[in-house]
C-alpha cells in the first residue's frame, strides 16, 4: 500500500469514528453490557440528572409507566426520556420537563448505566411492596382492606346567591378513608373492569381465576348501578342489611366483571320513607354528606384546605400523566383528626343524589336538615374532580352521570350511617 493510500485510510478511519452518534447502541447483548460502553467520569452531571428524575417521579410528572418506557427503549437500543407523550398533551408542567430531559440527553456526558440502575431500583421497590401486600392474603380471603372512620355530623354552608343557606347533618357516618380500589372490586365482584392501558398492569390469582388490572388504582369504568350492587354485596358480607333494592330494574344486564346496566325501572331504598339516612348498610354518600366532608378537609398543619394546594394532596392534569394513580399516594387530608386520601382528584366520586333537583330560594339563615333526594332518577351528581381536570375551578363544581355511563375518571367511596 503506497503512502497516499495509507493517509487516505487513516483519514477515513478518523472520519468514521467522529461521525458515530455519541449515544448509538449496537447489537443487543444485554442492557447493562451495552450501557457500560458509554460511561464517563462526569459523575456530578449524572447524579444531577438522577436527582432531577427523582423529583419528577416524587411529584408525579414521571409515572411508573414512564420509568418502564425508559427501560424498554434502552434495551431496544434507543435512549429516550420517561415523560409520557400523553401527559405532554395535557400538562404544561410535563411539557416543560419533557424538553428539559431531552436537553440533558442530547448534551450527553451522562452515565446511562447509573440512570438505568436507579430506574430498576425504583421499579423493584414498588413491585416488592405490591407483592408483599398481595401475598399476605389467601386466594379466597378478603384481599382489599377497608378502613372506615367515624365522622360526626355538623352544620355547614352551601349554595350561592339566592340559594346560600345552612345544612345540618344530624347523624354520624362511617366513611372510607380511600376510594374503592380495583383490588377491592375484584375480591367482591370476582372480576375486574376493562383495562385500557396494560403497561403497568399486574396479574393476580383470585379463587382460581387470573385477573389483570392496576389493583392499587381507584376502580373506574363502572356504572353508577354497579356501585350500588357493590355496596349491597359489601353490606351482606359484613352482616348489614343492604340499602338498595335493585330487583325492580327492567331489562337488566350484568357483565362478568360486575358492571350492571338497566334500561328502565326504579331503585328502592330499603328503609322507612326511603330515607337513606335511616339505613345501616353501606351506600353512596348523599351530596350533602360529600359537600360536608370536603368542607371539613384540613391540611396536615390543621389549616383549611384550599385548591391552590392540589399538587400536594391530589392527582390532577398537572401531575397525573393523564391517568389514574395509586390510591393514597398523595398526602392525606384530615377530617376531624382522621386521615382521608384522594378526597380531591384521581377520580370523581359518585353520590346518591340526582341532578334535576328543583331549585329553591333560601335565606342565608335558613337551615336544611338531613337533605336527600329520591334515588330513582337517571342523572346523578359527582364531586371532587379527577386526574383529567386542570384547575381549581373544575374541582369546585359538580358533574352529572347517567345510570349506565362509564368513564375512566369516575369512581366512588362508600359511607354507612351509624345507628
Amino acid at each position: 500500500m503506497n503512502f497516499l493510500a495509507i493517509v487516505m485510510a487513516m483519514v477515513m478511519a478518523i472520519f468514521m469514528t467522529l461521525s458515530q452518534p455519541s449515544f448509538a447502541i449496537g447489537p443487543l447483548t444485554g442492557c447493562r453490557e451495552l450501557l457500560s460502553r458509554y460511561q464517563n467520569n462526569n459523575t456530578d452531571r449524572t447524579q444531577s440528572f438522577i436527582t432531577y428524575l427523582e423529583t419528577l417521579h416524587a411529584t408525579g410528572v414521571i409515572s411508573e409507566d414512564g420509568l418502564r418506557l425508559l427501560i424498554s427503549k434502552v434495551s431496544e437500543g434507543v435512549l429516550t426520556h420517561p415523560v409520557l407523550p400523553s401527559s405532554v398533551k395535557t400538562s404544561y408542567q410535563a411539557e416543560s420537563h419533557f424538553f428539559e430531559i431531552d436537553t440533558y440527553i442530547q448534551n450527553g456526558n451522562i452515565q446511562i448505566s447509573k440512570v438505568v440502575a436507579w430506574v430498576e431500583d425504583k421499579l423493584a421497590i414498588k413491585t416488592t411492596q405490591r407483592h408483599q401486600r398481595l401475598e399476605t392474603q389467601g386466594d379466597t380471603e378478603e384481599v382489599g382492606r377497608y378502613d372506615f372512620y367515624r365522622i360526626e355530623g355538623g352544620i355547614f354552608e352551601v349554595g350561592g346567591d339566592d340559594s346560600r343557606h345552612q345544612v345540618k347533618l344530624t347523624r354520624a357516618i362511617e366513611v372510607m378513608s380511600k376510594p374503592v380500589t380495583h383490588l377491592q372490586w375484584a375480591e367482591l365482584m370476582e372480576d375486574v373492569p376493562t383495562l385500557e392501558d396494560s403497561t403497568s398492569a399486574e396479574e393476580m390469582m383470585l379463587n382460581g381465576k387470573v385477573l389483570r388490572q392496576r389493583f392499587d388504582h381507584p376502580v373506574n369504568r363502572i356504572t353508577w348501578l354497579s356501585a350500588l350492587e357493590f355496596a349491597n354485596r359489601l353490606s351482606k358480607k359484613h352482616g348489614y342489611r343492604p340499602v338498595y333494592n335493585l330487583e325492580r330494574l327492567r331489562k337488566r344486564d350484568q357483565a362478568e366483571d360486575g358492571t350492571l346496566t338497566a334500561r328502565s325501572g326504579e331503585i328502592e331504598i330499603i328503609a322507612e320513607d326511603q330515607n337513606v339516612y335511616a339505613t345501616n348498610g353501606y351506600r353512596l354518600p348523599t351530596r350533602a354528606e360529600q359537600e360536608f366532608l370536603l368542607s371539613q378537609a384540613r391540611t396536615q398543619e390543621g389549616k383549611p384546605f384550599s385548591l391552590d394546594q392540589l399538587g400536594k394532596y391530589a392527582w390532577f392534569a398537572g401531575n397525573s400523566n393523564n391517568s389514574t394513580q395509586p390510591v393514597a399516594s398523595k398526602a392525606p387530608l384530615l377530617i376531624q383528626g382522621k386521615e382521608f386520601f384522594d378526597l380531591f382528584g384521581n377520580v370523581w366520586e359518585m353520590s346518591s343524589d340526582w341532578a334535576n333537583r328543583t331549585r329553591k330560594k333560601w335565606n342565608p339563615d335558613d337551615i336544611e336538615t338531613d337533605p336527600f333526594d329520591p334515588i330513582n332518577r337517571q342523572r346523578n351528581l359527582m364531586l371532587g374532580g379527577s386526574y383529567e381536570d386542570l384547575s381549581g375551578a373544575e374541582f369546585s363544581r359538580n358533574i352529572i352521570m347517567e345510570f349506565d355511563y362509564i368513564s375512566p375518571s369516575i369512581g366512588f367511596r362508600l359511607v354507612r350511617t351509624v345507628q
